[in-house]
């Protein structure tokens, strides 16, 4: 297994609105980062959805919590990206580093082995504001932002004329 994370340039995973097609993708591609491949977490975490996702590492919350939402825990489906110094510090900017996530060293699987890029963990996990993302029948949790446009419980539904 390659610790990558701190190597230049960087490589980092991005499981939500970074992902290609997603609507952040640009402060990516902006940076010239260069698509590497897909990844899936070995760990596993807690995904809130809503507008942008959100990692939750279950050591982050309290034992009365992290029993209540076992069941939402699964391996998180994301993008391998490599980046330079300044693609990263954009991206630090872009997640509010270290305010409201922080940047840590994750473990991945992808198709080329394990690696341990940089990714991003939701500083301080609010379960108030955002649905648990369900994991999948294999274990998975996805974020994409139509199904999260679909499955928002807090968005505005448009009226249906009569």
């Amino acid at each position: 297994m390659t610790n990558i994370a701190h190597q230049l340039p960087h490589q980092v995973f991005v499981y939500g609105s970074l992902k290609r097609g997603e609507y952040n993708n640009d402060c990516i591609t902006q940076h010239g980062g260069e698509f590497i491949s897909t990844a899936t977490t070995i760990g596993t975490y807690l995904l809130l959805g809503g507008v942008f996702p959100k990692l939750v590492d279950p050591a982050d919350i309290d034992k009365a919590q992290a029993r209540r939402y076992q069941v939402y825990k699964g391996r998180v489906v994301g993008e391998l990206w490599r980046v330079n110094e300044r693609g990263l510090l954009a991206l630090d900017r872009l997640e509010g580093c270290p305010v409201h996530y922080r940047r840590e060293t994750l473990e991945v699987d992808t198709p080329h082995g394990i690696r341990q890029p940089w990714g991003y963990i939701i500083a301080r996990p609010s379960f108030v504001s955002s649905p648990l993302i369900d994991p999948d029948a294999s274990g998975l949790l996805s974020w994409s932002s139509p199904r999260a446009e679909t499955l928002n419980p807090f968005r505005e539904r448009a009226e249906t004329p009569r």
